[in-house]
């Protein structure tokens, strides 16, 4: 369960710099990395939320939180890399929908298994308009797990 929150995290950590135009000028990167986690983290644990009744809400909540530091569209973009300038216009609207659709509904399910490790921001870095804050979950028997692009 920690690793499948460990790479919705690691996700929202190294995208930070992908954000929408203008999220540069909202803070430095760990603050507004920790602002969303401590939002991501209030909706898991607010019991009107916590219910199988309440699901659906709390997974509209989630998505408010996270979605928009995520620029879907570049991501998509980038994963296919030099493949995209081959697509055509109707096959990347096509890519970057079912791409979308498929790391929302990923990332979502990855942090509803989170129940209340410790979030280290460690540092953080900026080049241009990409950021990077290092960070790392602590969990409650004492295992460390660094979220940091040198991983990957």
């Amino acid at each position: 369960m920690l690793r499948k929150f460990a790479t919705f995290f690691s996700a929202l950590v190294l995208t930070a710099g992908l954000g929408q135009p203008g999220d540069s000028t909202a803070g430095v990167p760990t603050d507004q990395i920790r602002a969303t986690v401590d939002r991501v983290l209030m909706i898991l644990k607010d019991p009107q939320l916590n219910s199988d009744d309440a699901k659906e809400a709390r997974r509209t909540e989630l998505s408010k939180a996270i979605f928009p530091r995520f620029d879907f569209e570049e991501i998509a973009k980038r994963s296919l890399g030099s493949e995209w300038r081959r697509r055509t216009a109707s096959e990347q609207e096509e890519f970057i929908r079912l791409f979308t659709a498929l790391l929302k509904d990923s990332y979502v399910d990855s942090i509803e298994f989170y129940r209340g490790d410790k979030i280290v921001y460690r540092r953080e870095s900026q080049d241009c308009d990409y950021a990077y804050v290092g960070t790392k979950i602590i969990t409650e028997r004492g295992e460390q797990f660094a979220i940091d692009k040198d991983q990957y």
